[in-house]
């Protein structure tokens, strides 16, 4: 990842049938997140992210929400917590 560049994230997340939710990244191989308490998992969407993405690129990289879903977040109880069943998150990668 270069200085000054950014990489989008689309986060694909669907509940569980016991109440959690599991999260994927076709965009970071390796990178899943499942458990039956649905905050936890979302609050821990951007730091997995940022540990994968800065070893896979060797550089620190800081995640974010995008500006859409940062919109988007009417529908939502808490930043990145979505009350839909399934659906998708895209976060903002730049390199530190």
């Amino acid at each position: 990842m270069e200085p000054n560049s950014t990489l989008t994230i689309s986060v694909f997340y669907a509940n569980r049938a016991d109440g959690g939710v599991r999260v994927t990244s076709p965009n970071v191989p390796g990178f899943i997140l499942s458990h039956p308490d649905r905050e936890l998992v979302f609050q821990d969407i951007v730091p997995a992210l940022e540990t994968i993405l800065s070893e896979k690129y060797d550089k620190p990289v800081r995640v974010s929400l995008s500006s859409d879903a940062a919109a988007d977040d009417k529908t939502s109880n808490v930043v990145g917590f979505p009350s839909k069943e399934t659906g998708v998150i895209d976060y903002v990668a730049r390199a530190a």
